[in-house]
């Protein structure tokens, strides 16, 4: 009998040593895990409705039109003596200004007639210069200095004031290009497809920076980007619907909303950026902070043109009376010139203010203070 119990003990004992061995296996020596390689961050891509618009086309560009065959034209373009008006006129003809740009001491213009186009330097005292003449629509322009750069449809290019040679930073297969910024070597555009409805509301837009053939992208899935701004650091612009201004990082690695609705054109100022407001009764010149915040009024008038230059906000009124005004920091805006006809382009830069205007019988003026 005692052998009997003493064997199931036996037994009892060997089934619960085996059942704690396979519930506690004996713990692994582990092995040191191998040392993971640090892997860099992909850098976030635009969606496939952008991306189509990076697409860069290597063929050679289209053959410049030679200058000296636009010398009638330009022989045609009567040249006012300098008047008693603030900003007299310094070329005038029956041409188009499709954009214009001041710089210290000049303004260039893209102008057209008889389907001839040209990049035309105008200042006080010199006849008009013809810088280039070009054989497709100039849909952009942008100074900075002695730097010029322009776009045509969807190619956008680079030359000195001075003349010289026209370098081509990228040409783009399926974009156009609605606005070009340049900050030194900076050159920044915002691209829409080239088939893109101008009324739609679709998030198809890019702003990029160019050159060498290259496009980097710096804000994607933008409505309808245009009116770019950089200072070499960052980049505003207006985009949306309703539209609004825009601030991004060069990088791209932000883009930020600061102001919901906003207007172009846009213009530096002393210490921040002035835009179009829309109000009840059109809009108003309003600034606010390179980074966003509050923004006050600075003119309570239906502007259209608008530019600023040494801490001065210039803008026109058109209407019955078309005017060109003056708003100096903490005063009132001033009566600076009346005229007739329609804003084709205004502009400020280094105390040089330039101002388009088309009358109704078709006759452009270019003044230039």
């Amino acid at each position: 009998m005692r052998t009997l119990v003493a064997g199931l003990v036996l037994i009892l004992v060997g089934i619960a040593a085996t059942e704690y061995a396979r519930r506690h296996p004996p713990a692994e020596e582990k092995k040191p895990a191998a040392e993971a390689t640090p892997k860099a961050p992909k850098a976030a891509e635009p969606p496939p409705s952008s991306q189509a618009l990076l697409e860069t086309s290597s063929e050679p560009p289209m053959a410049p039109i030679p200058a000296d065959e636009l010398a009638t034209l330009v022989s045609s373009w009567a040249v006012a003596a300098p008047g008693k008006d603030a900003l007299p006129v310094v070329m005038s003809g029956a041409f188009a200004v499709r954009e214009l740009r001041a710089g210290p001491g000049f303004a260039v213009a893209a102008v057209e007639q008889d389907k001839r186009r040209a990049l035309v330097r105008v200042a006080k005292g010199e006849p008009p210069k013809v810088l280039f003449a070009r054989a497709e629509p100039i849909t952009a322009l942008a100074l900075d200095g002695e730097r010029l750069v322009w776009a045509e449809g969807g190619a956008v290019y680079s030359a000195s004031t001075s003349g010289g040679e026209v370098r081509r930073l990228v040409a783009l297969t399926k974009a156009q290009v609605l606005s070009v910024a340049v900050k030194g070597e900076l050159v920044l555009a915002a691209l829409t497809p080239k088939d893109a409805d101008p009324f739609a509301a679709d998030p198809n837009g890019v702003v990029a920076k160019v050159g060498d053939g290259k496009v980097t992208v710096v804000a994607s899935e933008q409505v309808r980007p245009k009116d770019l701004l950089t200072d070499g650091t960052e980049a505003w612009w207006v985009a949306g619907y309703p539209s609004g201004l825009v601030r991004g990082a060069l990088d791209g690695s932000f883009t930020a909303r600061i102001v919901d609705r906003a207007d172009g054109p846009l213009a530096f100022d002393a210490d921040g950026l002035v835009y179009r407001a829309p109000n009840s009764h059109g809009s108003e010149i309003r600034h606010t902070a390179r980074a966003g915040g509050s923004a006050r009024t600075l003119a309570a008038l239906d502007a259209d043109g608008l530019a600023a230059s040494d801490g001065d906000v210039w803008f026109t009124v058109t209407g019955i009376a078309p005017h060109l005004y003056l708003a100096k920091s903490g005063a009132e805006p001033g009566d600076v010139l009346g005229f007739k006809g329609s804003v084709r382009g205004l502009s400020a830069a280094g105390g040089t203010v330039a101002l388009a205007v088309t009358d109704e019988a078709g006759v452009t003026s270019v003044r230039l203070k």
